[in-house]
């Protein structure tokens, strides 16, 4: 999530394209891959908008490319499924995001996206 705003604008393509490869080769293989926001000026919520936002975009966009065995984590933000959301911005992603993300298809060892 290097691009700031990404989530906030709802640019799932920006989300996904600045995903770095190191990253995504990590989490295919199965990692457990942290990220840490720096930037985050919320105090009252204690969680960034990229955080609970971002990533969730993240695990499912990735189960759902790679083909992950099973349904994904039902998305839940501010108690709302934003699943339909969610599927309309992936079958809207870039051809360039698609194919990036879909490279990584080819190194998956884990049923989830941790």
């Amino acid at each position: 999530l290097r691009q700031n705003g990404t989530g906030e604008s709802g640019n799932f393509n920006g989300i996904l394209s600045g995903l770095d490869p190191t990253l995504l080769l990590y989490l295919a293989l199965g990692y457990h891959c942290y990220l840490h926001d720096y930037g985050s000026r919320n105090k009252k919520r204690m969680a960034p908008r990229a955080i609970w936002y971002g990533v969730t975009f993240i695990k499912y966009a990735l189960h759902q490319i790679w083909e992950l065995p099973g349904e994904p984590t039902k998305p839940i933000l501010r108690g709302h499924n934003v699943a339909a959301d969610f599927d309309h911005a992936l079958r809207n992603l870039d051809k360039a995001v698609k194919k990036k993300l879909r490279y990584f298809k080819n190194f998956v060892e884990t049923e989830d996206v941790h």
